[in-house]
């Protein structure tokens, strides 16, 4: 039965080669479960540890020397990060009521080099090269590379194999670094290694390429707190708090997978005093309140008196928030930090408008940044909804998304503040 399961996977999917249909796909999501009351137990908007302080004792020297070159590298990064965030701006458009990444025909991604944009096209002529240099700003720090297929081509031919897919798919997307759509298959179901092993040789025959890897499946870092689940109070953390952008009423932003089961209008309280309402989430096709996309998983959360007399843009590592990058995102090869309500982690930027595969609700969460853990220390369950940022001067901090995830025990996720920033904005910022 699995050898003609493979069998018929493997034709569909060589058929797809004669073919460019793109058939549209509806992802159907279970009615939320209604509940009255969340209790938002473990939220630490004060109480913070000394992470300079922690990294500096004896036996610590490998986190001082991992922190030292994460701030590093980000300082060194920042004009060329900014410059693609600049760039990327002008491709979000909203379709059909809904905020989307839309990409020029000939452009094929963006990655930094060192203290460089290396931004790939098609065709990297003059009249070319023109367009993003205005893009960009004068004396932005970035080079032109040349390649063989624009996202636009990727992304059409790669989504048809996913839909034809009948073996497990844990993530997809493009790969800006090898100019191909790369699917990711579950490690753990044997199928998967025999597709990747049969469709190998055939790959050279597809009109664009699409890399297959093996990989782990998506975990939610929110799923126990610490080591195990509390009745409905899943554990997770505060990204930051900060206002909504229409009317400027005071608010936080946090994960929104956790947020799934809630309507719009829940009660949150921490310590059984109440601190705001739900106003909207969205985790993929899964979502509550009008956040207007279904990219990202963050959530936000209007905050009553009480929980604005708790409001802080400090994090729990002794980091101040100073800003936020808006509306822009980061590009491959950014360095980023991150901190949860237990881990403290930085990585770097490999992969950008990522898809994963939720475990439950069954849906698809697009639009993710992926990260390469750099250091020792990798976000742990409950950690989801923690603060990711970056520092493009010393004493600069600026937020750029809420934790999302973690793929295996070296790749991490993040849902970039792009997606919620209609609605919301740090406080100072």
């Amino acid at each position: 039965m699995e050898n003609k399961r493979l069998k018929c996977s493997v034709v569909i999917l060589l058929s797809l080669l004669m073919a460019f249909m793109l058939m549209p796909a509806t992802v159907m999501a279970d009615e939320p479960e209604v509940m009255e009351y969340i209790d938002f137990y473990d939220l630490e908007f004060v109480e913070m540890f000394d992470y300079e302080a922690y990294i500096n004792q004896p036996g610590n020297e490998h986190l001082l020397e991992e922190f030292l070159y994460t701030q590093h590298r980000m300082i060194v990064q920042a004009d060329a990060v900014d410059a693609y965030a600049q760039m990327i701006e002008h491709f979000f458009v909203v379709v059909d009521g809904n905020l989307q990444l839309v990409y020029p025909y000939n452009y094929a991604g963006a990655y930094v080099d060192y203290d460089t944009l290396v931004i790939q096209l098609t065709c990297i002529s003059d009249e070319s090269t023109a367009f993003y240099r205005r893009l960009v700003g004068r004396g932005a720090p970035v080079v032109f590379k040349q390649v063989q297929f624009s996202f636009n081509e990727l992304i059409t031919f790669g989504e048809m194999f996913v839909d034809a897919m009948e073996i497990p798919v844990v993530s997809f997307g493009f790969s800006t670094m090898d100019n191909a759509y790369r699917i990711v298959l579950d490690q753990n179901d044997h199928m998967s290694h025999m597709l990747v092993d049969n469709m190998s040789a055939a790959t050279r025959f597809m009109p664009v390429p699409v890399i297959f890897e093996l990989g782990e499946k998506f975990e939610f870092t929110s799923l126990r707190g610490g080591e195990q689940l509390t009745g409905a109070r899943t554990a997770f953390s505060v990204g930051l708090t900060g206002r909504r952008t229409s009317g400027g009423a005071n608010a936080l932003i946090t994960t929104g997978h956790t947020f799934t089961s809630f309507d719009a209008g829940t009660t949150i309280s921490r310590n059984g005093q109440a601190i705001g309402t739900v106003a909207m989430s969205t985790a993929g096709h899964v979502f509550n309140g009008s956040p207007g996309t279904s990219n990202g998983d963050w959530a936000i959360i209007n905050l009553n008196a009480h929980g604005t007399s708790m409001m802080t843009n400090f994090i729990r590592t002794g980091d101040r928030i100073t800003g936020s990058r808006g509306s822009g995102t980061i590009p491959v090869g950014t360095t980023v930090r991150g901190a949860g309500q237990f881990s403290a982690f930085s990585g770097v930027v490999i992969n950008v408008n990522d898809s994963m595969n939720m475990p439950a609700p069954h849906s698809t969460i697009s639009g993710l940044t992926s990260v390469n853990r750099t250091g020792s220390v990798q976000p742990v369950q409950g950690d989801s909804g923690g603060t990711i940022w970056s520092t493009p001067v010393t004493g600069t901090n600026l937020f750029e998304g809420v934790l999302a995830g973690r793929r295996g025990t070296d790749v991490w996720l993040f849902s970039p503040l792009r997606w919620a920033h209609p609605h919301f904005v740090i406080a100072n910022s």
